[in-house]
């Protein structure tokens, strides 16, 4: 049989050899170049996706970094801004007791600078002395403040008024209370000891009576006598008519009063003890 006579079984075995060819083709260049095509475009994605995670990963760190040396700066902060006003609020202390140190002279209770009015002055001494200051006055006890530091406040107890003898000055008390320099914000404060210390530099040798025994007594002359009650942020002066309650003198205490100042001048005292007609400061007001 020709060829030419079999037209369709060659153009059979043509086809499939063209089919053959292709798929070859197609199994051995195409497939294996479009595959390492997108097997790059992958690897290539997953590597700027690692990137990116790295990345991610590294700020997250960074900025966890950041965060805790803020958190640390602060707190150092925190801490040098604490030790500061801590170093502050005790060098103003410092410095105010040692202006304060001089405030009193040897010998005397009267505060330098408040010593215009004392026991056994008129009345009328007080607004003389201290013109522009805020006063005070209910029954016979006069209130005189703001004053000078450390004393925010002075009260005068007076004699009550008669026909034959002017309103005489029978006691005064110096408060020293921190309550004042709170509310103005202010650091400065006076130490409870303070008062006490200041009393013992100044007056010396004191008795200790009172009905706890905790209230301290200085003798300075015939018609003065100073009054300290332990704690207390106030000292008292008086005359031989009143006396701060909490200040009493029992039988006991004027004995040992007695001995000791025997001891120490080789006489006795008896006018430490109180007259009958001495009362207690509460009973001296209106």
């Amino acid at each position: 049989m020709a060829v030419s006579d079999k037209p369709l079984w060659i153009a059979t075995v043509a086809v499939a050899g063209t089919i053959g060819l292709g798929t070859a083709i197609v199994h051995q260049w195409i497939i294996p170049t479009i595959t390492a095509g997108l097997q790059f475009e992958i690897q290539s994605l997953k590597a700027e996706r690692d990137k990116q995670q790295k990345l991610s990963a590294e700020a997250v760190e960074e900025k966890k970094k950041l965060s805790d040396e803020t958190v640390k700066i602060r707190k150092q902060n925190d801490e040098r801004e604490r030790q500061s006003s801590a170093q502050i609020d005790l060098l103003t202390n410092q410095l105010f007791a040692f202006k304060m140190a001089s405030i009193f002279q040897v010998g005397s209770p009267y505060p330098i600078g408040l010593d215009f009015v004392k026991i056994g002055d008129p009345k009328s001494k007080i607004r003389e002395a201290y013109p522009n200051v805020s006063i005070t006055e209910k029954g016979r006890s006069t209130t005189i403040e703001p004053i000078s530091e450390p004393f925010t406040k002075i009260s005068y107890v007076h004699s009550e008024s008669k026909p034959d003898s002017k309103e005489t000055i029978t006691s005064i008390r110096y408060s020293a209370s921190n309550l004042p320099r709170i509310i103005k914000g202010s650091k400065e404060r006076v130490d409870a000891a303070w008062v006490e210390a200041n009393l013992n530099r100044t007056l010396g040798k004191s008795f200790v009576i009172g009905r706890d025994d905790d209230c301290l007594l200085w003798r300075l002359s015939d018609k003065e006598l100073v009054y300290y009650l332990r704690g207390s942020d106030w000292y008292f002066i008086s005359g031989y008519t009143t006396y701060p309650a909490g200040c009493s003198i029992s039988d006991e205490q004027a004995k040992r009063i007695e001995v000791q100042l025997k001891s120490d001048d080789g006489s006795a005292k008896a006018d430490m003890r109180f007259s009958d007609n001495s009362t207690k400061e509460a009973d001296a007001g209106p």
